[in-house]
């Protein structure tokens, strides 16, 4: 949504902070769960949620630029129709 209200620099830290899970952001422990299981250590948790968060990024700055190239909504993978 910020970056289709024009937006160009995003919170630095939310990634750190949450889990972004297909096209949602929940609370990285609920993704942890629901991904691994509720007996996976927290450093684990950690540094597997900022390695999924880092490609989930990628992923949404390729939509990005697919949708600036087309104005295309479904570029967008998750919330295209939305």
């Amino acid at each position: 949504m910020y970056f289709l209200a024009g937006a160009d620099i995003f919170d630095g830290l939310t990634w750190l902070r949450y889990a972004f899970r297909e096209g949602n952001t929940v609370y990285k422990y609920n993704s942890g769960a629901l991904a691994k299981g509720i007996h996976v250590e927290d450093y684990k948790l950690n540094g597997q949620t900022w390695n999924d968060n880092y490609y989930y990024m990628l992923q949404m700055q390729a939509q990005m630029g697919r949708f600036t190239a087309t104005g295309d909504y479904g570029a967008f993978q998750w919330h295209g129709r939305f």
